[in-house]
């Protein structure tokens, strides 16, 4: 289309295509719009993992008026042989935008299991610069499913957000072992809750699993029991113990069981 109408699509990048133009399935070829019609438009998403066919993406987004793949490779007069180096010849590899916009477009379609694992194939193949704070951004996707599996696989009505955190947190760890890699190999904090062992136990054991162990310490550092004085628990611990004495009958093996109670 760039080559047929070279002069109006010199400024148009390739996503704003349909905008303008409309595909004629007869011939196979662009036509102009002759309505005012508004079109929305989108080329099909390609993950980091695809390798070429996501730089040729991000080519696309930036470059306008392309005419061929050549001619996409070419910057400053130099022909380069793949997509990759033609973006990192342009700087559009430099910062952590590319896997914003990226992650982006993946959160509006994608489950929470599929977005982590785009999550950890970015961090594996690009070295984002700061993938803490793409981490913070994105959060909201990667937890997408994390609160219900709180509350029906570990019976936890009321999850906690460092549950919730931590889940997410350890379900990222663990795509990262497969690959042999950790969440401290990319800055990533380290679950504050422990979640292996809530699978299948009865839901208050598992809420009091979840509590913040180092938040209810520092309470009690700084004088949380003073609390406690002055109130009926203080009074209740400063009485005399009542003791209580019960009999029972035990039958024990071999014994045949007395006639009746001593």
């Amino acid at each position: 289309m760039c080559c047929i109408y070279p002069q109006e699509t010199a400024f148009l990048l390739y996503p704003d295509c349909p905008k303008s133009y409309t595909w004629d399935k007869s011939t196979f070829t662009w036509r102009r719009r002759r309505t005012k019609t508004k079109a929305v438009s989108r080329v099909y998403f390609a993950s980091p993992i695809q390798g070429e066919l996501y730089y040729l993406r991000i080519l696309l987004y930036n470059i306008p008026g392309p005419t061929s793949y050549e001619y996409l490779r070419t910057y400053s007069g130099t022909i380069y042989n793949t997509f990759h180096a033609a973006c990192g010849a342009r700087g559009l590899i430099e910062t952590d935008d590319e896997w914003d916009r990226c992650l982006e477009e993946a959160a509006s379609f994608q489950t929470g299991s599929q977005f982590r694992q785009l999550f950890v194939t970015l961090l594996l193949m690009n070295n984002p610069f700061d993938p803490l704070a793409l981490f913070d951004r994105h959060f909201q996707a990667l937890s997408d499913d994390c609160r219900y599996l709180l509350q029906y696989r570990f019976h936890i009505d009321s999850p906690t957000d460092q549950a919730i955190i931590s889940l997410t947190l350890q379900k990222l760890a663990d795509i990262f072992e497969k690959a042999g890699k950790s969440l401290q190999d990319y800055k990533l904090p380290l679950p504050s809750v422990t979640l292996d062992e809530l699978n299948g136990i009865p839901g208050m054991i598992a809420q009091e699993l979840t509590y913040d162990r180092a938040l209810l310490a520092r309470q009690w550092n700084e004088g949380y029991c003073h609390g406690l004085r002055g109130s009926g628990l203080a009074r209740l611990r400063a009485r005399r113990p009542v003791t209580q004495i019960f009999r029972f009958r035990l039958v024990l093996l071999g014994t045949p069981p007395p006639s009746s109670d001593p």
